[in-house]
């Protein structure tokens, strides 16, 4: 498969040739979906909370005694049905992660590569970016360092003209 390559200015400056085997295939939207969403999930934090009655601030003592007062009869002062009461089933912190399936898993960590490339350019003008040189990052750029470098996951853009992109 040819591959444009294409400078700021979207003007063709080569071609590169890539393998049919990582670039090209079918794109499992679903396995890709379901790994989206899962990723989605873990990232929560999950922190929300509500006060039940038990931690809302306030007495444990009985308003009034039990009989012979005319007024029904109650126990606290923070029952849900008052003001300032806690809440009945408000959320409490937990974690939103799941656990992906044994074959959705497997299925997703081989291919994971090979769908990213070929869903990236499935359907679209098969071009690549000039002019800006790919390396992998380890660590964080040092201080010293005057060039822009945009983070990717794993890789990194480096807008100098300099750099070899092996």
């Amino acid at each position: 498969m040819q591959l444009d390559v294409v400078n700021n200015e979207n003007q063709k400056v080569g071609s590169v040739d890539v393998k049919d085997d990582v670039f090209g295939g079918r794109v499992n939207a679903d396995l890709m979906w379901e790994s989206v969403v899962h990723a989605n999930a873990a990232a929560r934090r999950g922190t929300h909370a509500t006060k039940n009655r038990a931690l809302v601030s306030g007495s444990g003592k009985k308003p009034w005694r039990q009989k012979g007062t005319g007024r029904a009869r109650v126990g606290s002062s923070r029952t849900p049905l008052w003001r300032h009461g806690g809440t009945v089933f408000g959320p409490q912190p937990r974690s939103y992660d799941f656990k992906l399936s044994k074959k959705v898993d497997a299925a997703h960590r081989a291919r994971r590569d090979q769908r990213r490339a070929s869903g990236r350019h499935a359907g679209r003008a098969r071009k690549t970016a000039g002019g800006a040189g790919v390396r992998a990052v380890r660590e964080p750029p040092l201080q010293g360092e005057s060039h822009e470098t945009y983070r990717c996951h794993s890789q990194a853009v480096d807008h100098r003209e300099d750099v070899d992109p092996a």
